[in-house]
């Protein structure tokens, strides 16, 4: 019931679901092809959109799979029962197996449906969001084995993120945050005050921006900027499948599927 407080765990998930699910939905007319929108999304916007050819990278090996695990850190697992630090006991036998497995998804195959689970925790943004069910970051918690694949694939692909990290990028690389920008544009403001120089500025705040992205968008972009195609595909697969359930007292709520949004965590 609106206005009213939840204390049953399945009616928490419940609201969850059905508040969140609206905004899943996303922005798309009914009967609107996605791949039709993104492609006419592309169309109108190709002057401020990086193109670039594909970035050429190696299969993943054994001993990449072993230099990521030993610097895993011990933070939360999602739904597969591994934490991220439980990696870090596999063997070289092991990492390589690993390694082949990433190679064959890279090259065409599914992920596993096992790993095609996630779990939702919800972080408060503002002190008193707690009576506020929409006033939450909703992290996924992914299986830890495809956290590893992201990872090494990060490492490799630093020549390509170089390409596009532009200055005026706070978000997205590693090393830059909101706090930077912020830190700039307050020396701005104040060299302006102390010589007399006029300013403005102007600030736009997307609503639940992660959640309502238009995923077929993301990956045409990504393919645009020369990300290595069996990247975008293994990033493709897993988030087309993922399946999701809500964090609740202990528990977990019922599954649900996200049409938009990608993973932020």
């Amino acid at each position: 019931q609106k206005g009213s407080i939840a204390t049953s765990p399945k009616e928490f998930d419940a609201n969850r679901r059905s508040g969140y699910g609206d905004i899943y939905k996303g922005t798309a007319q009914k009967g609107e092809d996605p791949e039709a929108f993104a492609d006419e999304y592309m169309h109108n916007y190709r002057a401020y959109i990086c193109h670039q050819p594909d970035m050429v990278i190696e299969p993943i090996t054994g001993d990449d799979v072993e230099r990521a695990v030993q610097a895993l850190k011990a933070t939360a697992g999602g739904m597969d029962q591994w934490d991220p630090a439980d990696l870090r006991l596999l063997s070289p036998l092991a990492c390589a197996r690993l390694a082949e497995f990433y190679n064959m998804i890279e090259a065409g195959a599914p992920w596993p449906v096992q790993l095609n689970h996630a779990r939702a925790a919800f972080l408060a943004k503002e002190e008193d969001s707690d009576l506020d069910p929409m006033d939450y970051r909703v992290l996924l918690m992914l299986a830890s084995t495809y956290r590893l694949y992201g990872k090494i694939r990060l490492v490799h692909l630093q020549p390509w993120i170089a390409t596009w990290d532009l200055m005026e990028i706070y978000a997205g690389v590693e090393g830059k945050g909101a706090a930077d920008a912020a830190y700039a544009t307050a020396v701005e403001t104040e060299y302006c005050r102390v010589t007399g120089r006029p300013y403005t500025g102007g600030a736009a705040d997307i609503y639940k921006c992660f959640d309502q992205a238009r995923r077929p968008i993301v990956y045409k972009l990504l393919e645009a900027a020369g990300m290595p195609s069996q990247v975008v595909h293994a990033y493709k697969v897993f988030l087309e499948a993922l399946t999701v359930r809500n964090t609740v007292a202990g528990g977990l709520g019922e599954i649900y599927r996200k049409p938009t949004s990608i993973p932020q965590g």
